[in-house]
């Protein structure tokens, strides 16, 4: 395992060691959830993990049940807003 990512294990609170792809690849799928959880948006999460498509950062975030009750709830407002506002 290369230094770097040495660092970003030690950072994540994990132990060094094991098989390195499975860890790599489930830092990837934490980040990405967790990024998408936070409100970054799926595009940028996408490009900050080097995807060629925004399908494959699909995949990879998971988004908890808040934020697609957060999700929901803002865009019901929005869809009300613009219809109340084109009954005035």
């Amino acid at each position: 395992m290369n230094q770097h990512r040495i660092s970003i294990v030690k950072a994540a609170g994990l132990s060094v060691g094991g098989d390195d792809k499975v860890l790599m690849h489930t830092l990837r799928h934490g980040f990405a959830t967790a990024s998408v959880n936070e409100g970054v948006p799926l595009n940028v999460v996408s490009k900050l993990l080097g995807h060629s498509t925004i399908q494959v950062t699909q995949r990879y975030a998971r988004p908890d049940h808040a934020t697609m009750h957060a999700g929901s709830e803002a865009a019901g407002a929005k869809i009300a807003g613009k219809a109340s506002a084109r009954r005035k």
